[in-house]
């Protein structure tokens, strides 16, 4: 009974083992609207300028120049004022 036993756990670490050799965890992959995977996302943009919206700043106003110590308080106004080339950043807020 314990050459049962111990054959039995050996086949089953043997299996284990194997087991793990031949596994591939599946990864979720995002398709593009063609089908072909996405798989990463580079952004090599030199921005000249950075705007800041943080509506849940005291300081916020879009009377501001937008930058991260005096942000606009709406994506509205940074919207507007936004030119090819920069970027903004959204804090949290409404």
């Amino acid at each position: 009974m314990r050459f049962f036993s111990t054959l039995l756990a050996v086949f089953g670490a043997l299996a284990c083992a194997m087991a793990e050799v031949h596994y591939q965890p599946a990864v979720p992959q995002a398709l593009l609207p063609d089908g072909t995977p996405f798989m990463t996302w580079s952004d090599l943009t030199h921005y000249t300028r950075t705007y800041h919206v943080s509506q849940n700043n005291p300081r916020a106003s879009d009377e501001n120049e937008g930058t991260e110590g005096h942000p606009f308080r709406t994506i509205n106004h940074a919207a507007q004022v936004v030119k090819p080339g920069e970027h903004i950043w959204i804090y949290a807020g409404i």
